[in-house]
């Protein structure tokens, strides 16, 4: 082999060692799931696991707003804002904001050409010239 090629294959076999040597270093390191314990973060599904979800009233989606995700054209999200007892849908470039409460109060905003892809809630504090103070949430 010319000298050029040896040249050539230098940073490919020290790219190859650095590889090797961070593979067996890996290897040696014992995971986090064996550090911890093996049930330190697993428990069993059963029907008697009450203290992680607790079910309450359940509440289905508008046919209205059914309709819309029926029809979706591009892609859809949803969330909840507990804060104000809504969940936000988002269906295509159409926002809906639902109250889950009652079930069938929702609020429609199509305003926007583009996808919603999360929605944020701020709560406004507004200082009048007085030094009253009113908070407004939006």
């Amino acid at each position: 082999m010319s000298d050029s090629n040896q040249l050539r294959l230098v940073p490919l076999s020290q790219a190859s060692r650095a590889i090797d040597d961070t593979l067996c270093k890996d290897g040696t390191i014992s995971s986090l799931y064996n550090i911890l314990g093996n049930n330190a973060f697993s428990a069993d599904y059963t029907e008697d696991n009450s203290m992680f979800v607790e079910k309450g009233k359940a509440i289905g989606i508008p046919e209205s707003i059914l309709s819309y995700y029926n029809n979706m054209l591009s892609k859809s999200f949803m969330g909840i804002f507990p804060e104000i007892k809504r969940v936000w849908i988002t269906i295509d470039n159409k926002i809906f904001l639902w109250n889950y409460l009652d079930g069938t109060e929702y609020k429609l905003y199509d305003g926007l050409d583009q996808v919603s892809i999360l929605m944020w809630l701020f709560r406004w504090v507004i200082f009048s010239p007085c030094g009253a103070k009113n908070d407004l949430t939006v």
